[in-house]
């Protein structure tokens, strides 16, 4: 895992999102709707011709036509991009909470905060330009139309999406040099803004928008109603802590989380506005805190208190997951307990073995009184290999609680059931729930859409990014510029080993449309080496292209094809059980 850019089409703490139409807060899914529940993809990559967000709908569909939504697959419902000058969508989207409109962060310089009004439009090979589209004032729902805020203070947004806070119509975003902004009107639900219509903008409440926090990149913001702060992790292992009614800084923050060393608080940080006796609980995580006041020298998962009733910042508890300086550390996660005070609350996070050996392990934090963490206590490895894992993902189905992680070298899907103590493996056939072929060392977090599930219908499902054209047991793969289908290849293709990785020279049957930077898979070829994903280097001619692979084994074979995109996967629950 590694800094998104336009070569990483799914970040590693990416994630799409899904808008269930039959969904009750504190209530039950009812039948899911083929035609109206749909989920948001971000793509990691420049547009210009390639989409970069993509709406899919029928969901609850199979490779035939035998699940609940009779189609051999998941549909485009829309399909958006940037323009040919502006950037990638590096970090996750938000809905609106009647799913009509979509918030995120265009990574161009500078950075653009865009509000669409989706409607059912274009395709993946034929993108609609949303340059071509801006809103008079705010987006009208089904009208394809996108309001655009300038964060004109930046040059970069790879680690923050935007944070909505509904009740009061506002979003935070922050940026890779230290800035937090707000914008107000963001989907316009205001009685004001109903009554009459502006588009969302930087929020003039705050007299210094942006408030800059220090010259480092920050994760994205949490606001927290009950204390009134917004909770921001920077790449230099700080936790900055924020008032939100004006951006100023609160007593005792920052709060040297981490030394900087591998991303530094490198994901988002979790909080827990109900906490525990009075408190607010944050959780932050970092993978090296040598050197800072109070460390353990290791990885570790940190917990801030933070009073409720007079804001004051308290105790800052730690617990151990692993050896220092070896992996970012992504967000962890409580179990169904911790949620509903039913039986023993523990939270999971994806650490480091302790020992020489670097793999993921597994770590499970018990708590103590008022919630405060105890000791982790390691699992063993989940994942082999020099890796991190995904952000873990918990699900509750009525029955079981379920975990979910990714796994980018080894390309491995994980599920484990945490009722008991030890987790058990969901999976048939041991820990790996799913792998897929061509992977190229980046996977987004993982999201469930239903806990609606009659045998057979393929109604609860599992959606992370890949890049590459994988193929999994389940799941479907749209490509990019070269159409529907793969371009074949003529002639000889070779790959030559380099100084670090190898290069590889192609020529394509017709035009290849392809630009620099974008991720291509290349297919069928007779030479094993040929076959995999690689990063666009050059396009000497309209069908000619050079790439750039992730190893540096040489080959040479003729036949095969190239194909442009990022697939979307899903797993039933049936399926892993």
């Amino acid at each position: 895992m590694g800094t998104p850019n336009s070569s990483t089409p799914i970040a590693p703490n990416q994630y799409p999102a899904t808008f269930v139409k039959n969904f009750t807060f504190g209530g039950a899914f009812t039948t899911p709707s083929c035609a109206n529940d749909f989920l948001a993809l971000p793509v990691n990559i420049v547009g210009g011709g390639t989409a970069n967000l993509i709406g899919l709908n029928n969901l609850y569909s199979i490779n035939d036509t035998s699940g609940f939504c009779a189609t051999t697959g998941p549909t485009v419902l829309f399909a958006y991009q940037t323009g040919s000058g502006g950037g990638a969508n590096a970090t996750s989207v938000e809905l609106s909470l009647d799913g009509t409109k979509i918030v995120w962060v265009e990574n161009s310089n500078p950075p653009k905060v865009h509000v669409v009004a989706w409607k059912n439009e274009g395709t993946v090979a034929a993108p609609i330009d949303l340059t071509t589209r801006p809103a008079a004032s705010a987006p009208v729902a089904g009208s394809g139309t996108v309001a655009t805020v300038t964060l004109s203070s930046s040059t970069s947004v790879t680690n923050s999406s935007p944070f909505v806070d509904y009740d009061h119509d506002l979003a935070y975003v922050d940026d890779d040099s230290g800035n937090l902004y707000r914008i107000e009107n963001v989907f316009c639900t205001t009685a004001a803004c109903i009554a009459s219509p502006v588009a969302p903008s930087l929020d003039a409440a705050w007299t210094t928008n942006p408030v800059n926090l220090g010259s480092t990149k920050l994760t994205s913001p949490v606001a927290d109603a009950v204390t009134g702060y917004i909770y921001v992790g920077g790449a230099n292992g700080n936790l900055y802590v924020r008032k939100s009614s004006d951006g100023s800084s609160v007593s005792g923050s920052p709060i040297a989380i981490g030394n900087g060393n591998q991303g530094g608080v490198a994901d988002t940080p979790l909080v827990d506005g109900i906490g525990a006796n009075g408190y607010t609980l944050v959780y932050a995580f970092t993978g090296d805190d040598t050197g800072v006041t109070g460390g353990l020298s290791t990885a570790v998962i940190a917990q801030l208190q933070v009073n409720q009733g007079t804001g004051a910042l308290g105790t800052v508890t730690r617990g151990s997951i692993g050896q220092p300086n070896e992996q970012p550390i992504y967000s962890g996660t409580p179990n169904n307990a911790y949620y509903t005070g039913v039986g023993t609350p523990i939270f999971y996070v994806c650490g480091i073995t302790p020992s020489s050996t670097v793999d993921a392990d597994l770590y499970e934090v018990p708590f103590g009184v008022n919630k405060i963490i105890g000791t982790p206590a390691d699992l063993g490895p989940i994942g082999g290999g020099n890796q991190a894992c995904s952000p873990l993902s918990e699900f509750y189905n009525g029955t079981n609680d379920r975990l979910f992680v990714t796994f980018p070298v080894t390309a491995v899907v994980e599920d484990f059931n945490i009722n008991s103590t030890l987790p058990d493996d969901f999976c048939p056939n041991g820990p790996t729930c799913l792998q897929w072929a061509n992977n190229s060392g980046s996977t987004g977090g993982l999201i469930i859409d239903s806990n609606y599930n009659p045998t057979g219908t393929s109604t609860a499902n599992i959606y992370f990014g890949d890049v590459g054209a994988g193929n999994p047991n389940d799941g479907t793969c749209w490509t990019g510029t070269t159409g529907a289908t793969a371009l074949a290849l003529s002639g000889t293709s070779t790959k030559t080993s380099g100084a670090t990785f190898a290069t590889g020279s192609f020529t394509t049957a017709a035009n290849h449309g392809l630009a620099i930077g974008e991720m291509v898979a290349i297919a069928g070829n007779t030479s094993s080496p040929v076959n995999e994903n690689c990063t666009v280097a050059t396009t000497p001619s309209p069908t000619t292209f050079t790439c750039t692979y992730a190893d540096n084994t040489a080959g040479s074979g003729t036949g095969g094809n190239v194909q442009l995109g990022t697939c979307t996967f899903k797993l039933t629950q049936e399926s892993l059980e």
